[in-house]
């Protein structure tokens, strides 16, 4: 098994979505009406809608991980799609979904995110999708929030 330490093993994880989420950005890729990719939760310009917001949430001990210098590790990806509809607000809320959405099947398309089996990475799954999401909302804005955990295992 590829031996990493948690930050290194992390800062993989997220380039590693950054990188799918980009690819399908492309012309003819399934978000290539995507304007702007934001990775973390601050951007000093304002994102052009539709958005795709990538940002790391919590980073949990795996409850089977055993006491020795390889660990294995939970952490959750928070994606938001945000859309733009200054006409109707249940299409703008409808078209978040389906954003978010695109995103969690690029994501999840490869349970090994890319990495290969035997790897730093274990796995990818679905934890949670907030349709019509009230946060993140502020005007004729939408979202949506797809939640995922990925596990992986350090060696400290």
């Amino acid at each position: 098994m590829e031996a990493k330490t948690l930050s290194d093993a992390i800062d993989d994880i997220m380039d590693k979505i950054e990188e799918k989420i980009s690819g399908a950005m492309q012309d003819g890729g399934l978000l290539d009406d995507v304007k702007a990719l934001v990775v973390g939760t601050k951007t000093s310009q304002k994102p052009e809608a539709p958005a795709i917001w990538i940002m790391e949430g919590e980073t949990v001990i795996h409850p089977d991980s055993k006491t020795t210098m390889w660990e294995s590790w939970d952490m959750d990806v928070v994606i938001i799609g945000v859309t733009f509809n200054s006409v109707e607000g249940k299409v703008g809320y409808k078209d978040a979904n389906g954003l978010t959405a695109r995103v969690k099947n690029i994501l999840l398309a490869d349970r090994t995110l890319g990495f290969g089996h035997g790897k730093f990475f274990q796995d990818i799954k679905s934890k949670r999708f907030d349709g019509n999401n009230p946060y993140f909302q502020n005007g004729n804005y939408y979202s949506a929030v797809y939640t995922l955990t990925v596990t992986f295992t350090v060696r400290e």
